[in-house]
This record gives C-alpha cells, sequence and structure tokens, in this order.
C-alpha cells in the first residue's frame, strides 16, 4: 500500500518531503487537484502544515500567512523560475511556479527552515515544536533540483489530461464558497460536524476547501463555525433561563459545557451566566 501511494503525486510530495526534511505543500491556483485524479493530495498538502506555521496560524495570526502567501502567487504569476524568501514569523520556503501553456497552474512551497531573520515565534512559552534547521547553500540548491522535478511532472500530468479532450474548469469565484459555508453553517450548526463534512456536501478536498476559505476570510473555517455557535448562543442565553447553560452549550454544537464556558468568556470578557445575568438585568418580569 505505501508503494503504490509513493507513485501518486501525492506520494512524490511525500517523498520529496522526507529527503530534503523540508515541508512541501502546494497552493492550487487552477483547481487541479480536485478535477485531475492523479493530483490529488492529502489534505495538509494545500496548506503550510509544519508544526510552526501551525502554531503561528492558530494563535491569531492566520491573516498574515494568508497576506504573505498571496504576496508570493503574486510574484509566481510573472515569472517562471523559483524564488525564495522569509514570511513574517521567520520561516524560509523555496515557492516554485508551476505553469502550463503560460497559465499559472499554482505554487509548490518547500520550507521550514530558519533564515537570516530570526524565527519570530520559536521562543513563546506555549511553543513546544521541534526547532527548524538553518538553511545552507547546500539545502537551497537540493530543494531547486525538487521543486523543478516536481513542478515538471504536475505540468505534464495537467498536459496530458487536456490532451485527452478534458478540460480544467476556472475555480469558481470566492463568494460561492463564502455563501455556501454561511448557508451551510446556518443550517449545521447545532451538529458535531466540521470541515470535512462541509467539503463531502461540495464534493470537495477539506484541506483545498479550507485553504480556499482561509485566503478568502482570514478566518478558517473552524474559526467561523466558533463564531456563529457563540452568536446563537448569546441569542439562546437572554431568551431563555441562564441556568440552562449546559443544555444551551449543546444547543449551540458544543459538546462539552466546560469548553464552552471557556471560549465564551474568551470572545465577551464574561461566563456564560454573568452574559445572561448582564444582558437581563432590567428586563420587565412576565407575569
Amino acid at each position: 500500500m505505501e508503494q503504490a501511494e509513493s507513485f501518486t503525486f501525492s506520494g512524490l510530495m511525500r517523498m520529496a518531503a522526507e529527503a530534503t526534511g523540508a515541508g512541501v505543500s502546494f497552493h492550487d491556483e487552477a483547481g487541479l487537484t480536485a478535477q485531475i485524479p492523479a493530483l490529488r493530495l492529502g489534505a495538509e498538502q494545500h496548506y503550510h502544515h509544519l508544526p510552526y506555521c501551525q502554531f503561528a496560524k492558530q494563535n491569531g495570526n492566520a491573516p498574515a500567512c494568508v497576506k504573505n502567501k498571496n504576496r508570493s502567487v503574486e510574484i509566481a504569476r510573472g515569472r517562471g523560475n523559483s524564488f525564495e524568501g522569509q514570511c513574517p514569523f521567520g520561516v524560509w520556503e523555496l515557492a516554485q511556479p508551476v505553469r502550463l501553456r503560460g497559465e499559472l497552474l499554482g505554487v509548490l512551497y518547500l520550507g521550514g527552515f530558519s533564515g537570516s531573520k530570526p524565527l519570530a515565534l520559536m521562543n513563546e512559552k506555549r511553543f513546544s515544536g521541534p526547532w527548524m534547521p538553518r538553511i545552507s547553500e547546500e539545502k537551497k540548491a537540493e530543494l531547486r533540483r525538487s521543486a523543478a522535478a516536481l513542478a515538471e511532472l504536475m505540468s505534464l500530468l495537467a498536459d496530458r489530461h487536456l490532451r485527452s479532450g478534458k478540460k480544467i474548469a476556472k475555480k469558481k469565484p470566492a463568494e460561492f464558497y463564502l455563501k455556501a459555508m454561511n448557508e451551510w453553517i446556518a443550517a449545521h450548526f447545532h451538529e458535531d460536524l466540521g470541515l470535512e463534512d462541509f467539503a463531502s456536501s461540495l464534493g470537495m478536498n477539506p484541506g483545498y476547501l479550507g485553504e480556499t476559505l482561509l485566503e478568502e476570510t482570514g478566518k478558517s473555517f473552524r474559526e467561523r463555525l466558533l463564531e456563529y455557535r457563540l452568536e446563537k448562543a448569546k441569542v439562546f442565553l437572554i431568551a431563555e433561563d441562564p441556568k440552562r447553560v449546559t443544555q444551551i452549550a449543546r444547543d449551540c454544537g458544543f459538546s462539552d459545557s466546560n469548553y464552552f464556558s471557556v471560549v465564551f468568556k474568551k470572545s465577551t470578557g464574561l461566563t456564560p451566566r454573568a452574559f445572561a445575568k448582564k444582558h437581563l438585568f432590567g428586563k420587565p418580569k412576565i407575569r
């Protein structure tokens, strides 16, 4: 089973990651990975998934990460060769444009190294992940070779897809995904469901869809779902008996009432009961 995976593009990306020690991911500009079976990727391969990057995103830095990535995509539009840089948090990476017939299909990223700038978040007490190795000229050369090989193979597979008479449909506009997300969350916020379930309803890869939503909104699907659940909880707390906090938590999709209380207080500065009492104060009693 492992041998078979190695000969998928996803498997080759993992092989490149193991061989170079880099984190390897792909920004899909044309929707290739959702339309061409040979180019289907693992969910984590659609975004920067190394522990340090995940730590940065999960601690309020996702908008800065998205902005930096969008900038690299804009740079890639005007060139065919690879280029390097460091993100706002100090991670060095190589960006390799993938092109076909003059069009940008996407950008391969090979990174996860420290460069000349310090790793801005590495000394945070909460981060307990591995230290990132220093990038060297020898490692840069190795990464360029790997990136060029992956890009060439991806272009060949996309070209074969087109020559077989098939087309690559353009990505739907951002408004489509945002509208679909808001409608899905409104219908399912009270259920124990998440991004994979939403992606399944659209027939899409969860990683690709999650990255698309993050790029367009600056927030992850999980963050948007949590915001909606908390807004609904506020309504229920004011309209109902605040003593029913556990039930209200469940009605809003929180299986753990203690977790609900923690995130509610983090968002509002008040516990659920304190919030309810504050907003119920002065309301006329029903006789």
